[in-house]
């Protein structure tokens, strides 16, 4: 995906940002009962969109929660450096965007 410029976007008057965000939504699945509370998720989101739950899980571990889904790009950055799985990422491609 290339990467789209400040001037771009100020050249769409803003409607290039809303229609980006209606055309992939990223969505952040988390197993809670696999999380071990690392934090690492949370820790080096570059989007700051996780967070650590004030509620342990059934292993006595404090799980990551999603606080900013709108703010995920998708970039699978914790995905990759779970060591336990606990999370993935799911593209949903809106394909229609009349309603």
């Amino acid at each position: 995906m290339h990467a789209i410029g400040p001037a771009t976007r100020r050249a769409a008057g803003g409607e290039l940002d809303e229609l980006l965000s209606l055309w992939s939504t990223a969505m952040i699945v988390i197993d809670e009962d696999l999380c071990k509370g690392c934090a690492i998720c949370s820790e080096l989101c570059p989007s700051g969109v996780l967070g650590v739950s004030d509620a342990l899980n059934a292993k006595g571990y404090y799980p990551p929660v999603v606080k900013k889904q709108r703010e995920c790009h998708g970039c699978r950055l914790c995905e990759l450096l779970c060591p336990e799985f606990a999370i993935f990422i799911v593209n949903e491609w809106v394909d229609d965007v009349a309603s």
